[in-house]
């Protein structure tokens, strides 16, 4: 089955293959265990599937639901489905910019669509829009085995439904290539029961304007947020609907003081002798008790639990409280104990200054934290010790790990290198040769990067928005540090691909939030993978955004810098408790999913990174 825009290749019903004309690379963009147009439906029911292609090229896919009993049949959420298993999965790096998409969905009833972008950017790319029915939500099947390096296959759930004997059902919708972004909402407009929302932010703080507007009725709503929470604005046009949510925060002061209160309160661990003795701890909000593990890495007494220290120095720095300063006080004394080494530089893994895995990672968020603390208490030691973490990283050569080979510390694709902070410090500390020393190291690492350029190594997962998102901001901060255009010009090849992460959808889950599919399973208390909608680590595209707009002038990167870096701020309650993960999805392998895991863990990286762009 072919046309001037499409080869297709199907069997009973299932299509096993979609290919763009055109296309270079020949990518297949439906692959996936369960096949694209299998269905779910209740006991009783039968689906017929049909395809045609319309005068315009596009795809017109019809599947036809029916009651084949005597009696009535009531659906509910999640007992109707079907499988577009757009071809998301992380491979290396060629095999993924050329041949695997990141898939953009926006399920919201009968104005539900999808943008599928090549995750290299060439066009042509994918996307779909429903023309018949309603589909109120997702699902996703998982390949475990793949563990972090597969999306998984979608299941779109059909709404609630009553169908009398002998009654159907149609879900209809169209598929047709695009060229990127804009050229797919260009394409969406053209549909009657399209309802564009534009916002350049969807959470607002207590007391801003929310401001919408649409293509629809209302045209736009301007008020003020009062009240907190998720409020839901209902925009119509032609018949349909459509639900667009925003959600208020408290103030930005009130909500961060909350949080740090939070930790210093509820989240340090406190037992005399005990190597635990003063660290910050995942922390279950709903049975309100600590949690720690030495075999799973992710809960343990350092790593990614370092961003509590960091936002409370921080914060510090222009607001007092006795007990918060008192409680990171006991922190870094257990920073000092049993997380790092004053003469060699090392980052331990954990407590006992154990390293069984001496994870890269640890070292430039150990730099930050002390670059914060000597912000705060003004000794030198501090920086000094920011520096020989820095060195130390660079001094690690390659190992191999069970999930991932980690490479050396000078190809290392590291988050959070604070260097642009760090040599300043330095420099105007008056530790002149020590700051030239790191930006010397710093430079040859960007070079090594440089060279590598689209081309990413696999790490923790093979190709994702925390590899190239700190590549983009390596190029950057090499570029302010150095001047040579050559970085300028590969950070922004390395955007362009950045930018292919986030979408559009006027939800304040996902506007402009990377996707990320597998922190809620190794950080969160649920052990779920799927769709992080948020999770704190697509802060890291909003850094880069900010620092891109920093060097070049261009104010659309301010724009989504700010729309990016509030996106994981719902990770935040206003009486200071924190989730390490909203997963998205309806259900996950048949799990219930769509809710924010109860563990406050490693999510207060976004609090300080939004924290540091604004105090």
């Amino acid at each position: 089955m072919q046309n001037s825009t499409f080869i297709i290749k199907e069997e009973n019903g299932i299509m096993k293959s979609l290919v763009l004309r055109g296309d270079k690379y020949g990518m297949n963009w439906v692959e996936g265990k369960a096949g694209w147009g299998s269905c779910r439906m209740r006991e009783g029911m039968s689906v017929s599937v049909s395809r045609k292609f319309l005068p315009n090229g596009r795809l017109y896919e019809s599947y036809l639901f029916k009651n084949d009993t005597d009696f009535d049949i009531f659906t509910k959420e999640g007992d109707v489905d079907i499988c577009a298993c757009f071809n998301d999965s992380y491979h290396d790096a060629k095999t993924c910019e050329e041949e695997r998409c990141h898939t953009h969905l926006f399920i919201k009833g009968e104005m539900s669509w999808v943008m599928a972008l090549r995750m290299g950017g060439e066009a042509p790319h994918l996307g779909m829009m429903l023309k018949k029915g309603s589909l109120v939500s997702y699902g996703v099947e998982r390949d475990l085995e793949r563990i972090s390096n597969d999306r998984g296959d979608f299941f779109l759930n059909v709404e609630p439904l009553h169908l009398h004997p002998g009654e159907t059902y149609e879900i209809a919708w169209e598929l047709f290539p695009h060229n990127g972004k804009e050229d797919f909402k260009n394409i969406l407009r053209g549909y009657d029961n399209y309802i564009e929302v534009n916002s350049d932010k969807f959470i607002y703080f207590e007391g801003e304007e929310i401001k919408l507007s649409s293509n629809a009725e209302p045209a736009e709503i301007r008020e003020i947020a009062v009240g907190l929470g998720e409020k839901t604005y209902t925009f119509t046009k032609n018949g349909v609907k459509l639900d667009v949510q925003v959600l208020v925060q408290p103030k930005w002061e009130e909500l961060v003081a909350a949080r740090c209160r939070y930790i210093a309160e509820k989240q340090q661990y406190a037992e005399e002798n005990s190597p635990l003795d003063g660290a910050y701890l995942v922390y279950d909000t709903k049975k309100e008790c600590f949690y720690y593990s030495h075999i799973d890495h992710d809960h343990n007494g350092g790593r990614e639990r370092v961003a509590m220290g960091l936002l409370l120095a921080r914060w510090l720095q222009k607001n007092e409280d006795e007990k918060v300063l008192a409680s990171l006080k006991k922190y870094m004394a257990y920073i000092e104990r049993e997380l790092f080494d004053e003469e060699t530089g090392i980052v331990y893994n954990d407590v006992k200054r154990n390293n069984d895995w001496n994870r890269l990672y640890n070292y430039p968020w150990m730099s930050t934290l002390f670059i914060e603390c000597y912000r705060l208490f003004g000794e030198t030691r501090y920086l000094v010790n920011a520096a020989n973490a820095m060195k130390a990283m660079y001094q690690v050569g390659s190992i191999t790990l069970d999930r991932h080979e980690q490479k050396g510390g000078m190809e290392f694709y590291a988050l959070n290198i604070p260097m642009v902070e760090l040599t300043e410090e330095l420099k105007n500390a008056g530790l002149t040769e020590l700051s030239e020393e790191m930006k010397a190291l710093f430079l040859e690492h960007a070079e090594n990067l440089r060279q590598i350029g689209l081309a990413f190594p696999p790490s923790e997962v093979n190709f994702e928005q925390s590899i190239v998102g700190p590549a983009a901001e390596c190029m950057f901060m090499a570029y302010e540090l150095s001047g040579d255009k050559k970085f300028l010009e590969m950070g922004e090849k390395i955007l362009a691909v950045l930018e292919l992460f986030s979408g559009f959808q006027p939800d304040f889950h996902m506007y402009e939030v990377g996707i990320r599919h597998w922190d809620g399973y190794w950080f969160g208390g649920n052990r779920i993978f799927g769709d992080t909608y948020p999770h704190y680590w697509s802060s890291i595209t909003g850094n880069v955004y900010a620092l891109y707009h920093k060097l070049t002038g261009k104010e659309e990167y301010k724009t989504l810098a700010e729309a990016n870096l509030r996106g994981s701020l719902s990770l935040f309650f206003p009486d200071g408790s924190a989730s390490c993960a909203m997963v998205y999805p309806r259900t996950v392998n048949g799990r219930a999913a769509n809710s924010y895991d109860p563990w406050a863990n490693d999510q207060d990286w976004a609090a300080y990174f939004y924290l540091k762009k604004h105090d």
